[in-house]
């Protein structure tokens, strides 16, 4: 399995969930190979780790990360080149029967031509939507043609791409689905309101807005969630660094999402679904492929609107029947439709079906 990097905060990232599945997948009694990017923390490991708790099933490799990019196409960099010849080398060395990569560059699809073309079998996961539009692009377009499976983890954009290509069978939506059982719902018990933003302080994911909800509400707790802080905001305590992502939400009332923009976000985010498997009341941008994750067990604002995010925010800070309503229905929706365990068994039985073909 190719993923895209490897770093000191891996389990708070999006990646953290490509990570926790494949380790579910490998008690499967799976052998599962991971090869990604190894950052500067991390160069005293060694180039390969065998993670002990799968009984010898589940390996990490790793090779250099340099986004540097080629002048006049900015999705080849070097790193993806290193992707490219490190991962010929692994299949030399351990003849893999199945080559899954959940990486979006553009680059990789002509190693899954490669392979195709020398009979290995291809899936390739789309876990976010790119920012230089992946989906408008004519290496994405023209590698599906060599892949045995392309996995959307959106049923929003596996719909969209099925519309666009001749063997629909071959399109899938699969969840990276959410840990249940680290997850719970629990009930805060404080008089005051804590209201959470988890995500990097960027503007495309609305950092700017949480920023200004909290200096609009007054009695209410503001906590920021981040890997690696750039600034600090008035009225809002900063949790910095790698944290219990599960335990911070049990100890919030409410979970803001103000994307802006939903380039280079998973396409089903991994704060959202963490939010709604711990029963949070929620308050996040809306974009069509959240309404289709979420439902009605959320309130929506428009993107980018100040005031409608207030709106909302005070709708739910001053009932707290509406909180527990919707964070009961998020659950609900997760119980059903996002739970990690299933998708890592869906995920199996496809391998499976693809080696028998």
């Amino acid at each position: 399995m190719i993923v895209d990097s490897w770093s000191e905060r891996v389990s708070f990232s999006g990646t953290g969930a490509i990570f926790r599945l494949i380790r579910k997948i490998a008690k499967f009694g799976i052998e599962v190979h991971i090869l990604c990017a190894l950052k500067k923390p991390y160069k005293k490991i060694g180039k390969e780790i065998l993670l002990p708790e799968n009984e010898g099933k589940l390996f990490v490799h790793f090779y250099d990360l340099r986004w540097i990019s080629i002048s006049g196409f900015p999705y080849l960099t070097i790193s993806r080149f290193y992707c490219f010849f490190n991962i010929i080398k692994l299949c030399q060395k351990y003849d893999f029967d199945i080559i899954h990569d959940y990486s979006s560059s553009p680059l990789l699809f002509l190693l899954d031509a490669h392979f195709f073309l020398t009979g290995k079998k291809i899936i390739h996961t789309i876990c976010t939507k790119s920012r230089l539009n992946l989906f408008e692009n004519s290496f994405f377009w023209k590698g599906i043609k060599f892949t045995h499976k392309v996995i959307i983890t959106s049923n929003y954009f596996a719909e969209k791409i099925k519309s666009r290509v001749v063997s629909q069978s071959k399109v899938l939506y699969l969840s990276l689905g959410v840990e249940l059982e680290r997850f719970q719902a629990q009930t805060r018990r404080s008089k005051k309101l804590r209201i959470v933003y988890v995500g990097p302080g960027e503007r495309r994911k609305g950092a700017d807005l949480f920023f200004e909800l909290a200096r609009k509400i007054n009695l209410c707790n503001f906590v920021w969630v981040v890997a690696k802080k750039n600034k600090r905001p008035d009225k809002v305590r900063i949790i910095e660094g790698v944290v219990d992502i599960a335990k911070m939400y049990s100890e919030c009332d409410i979970a803001v999402f103000p994307y802006r923009s939903l380039e280079g976000v998973l396409l089903e985010p991994q704060t959202l679904l963490e939010a709604m498997a711990s029963g949070k009341a929620i308050v996040v941008a809306d974009f069509p492929q959240i309404r289709e994750i979420s439902g009605e067990s959320v309130l929506y604002f428009t993107p980018g609107d100040l005031a409608s995010l207030v709106d909302k925010v005070n709708i739910l800070s001053k009932s707290k029947s509406e909180r527990l309503k919707l964070g009961k229905k998020a659950r609900e929706i997760a119980k059903n439709k996002l739970d990690a365990e299933k998708s890592a068994l869906k995920l199996v039985n496809l391998y499976k079906e693809i080696l028998n073909d």
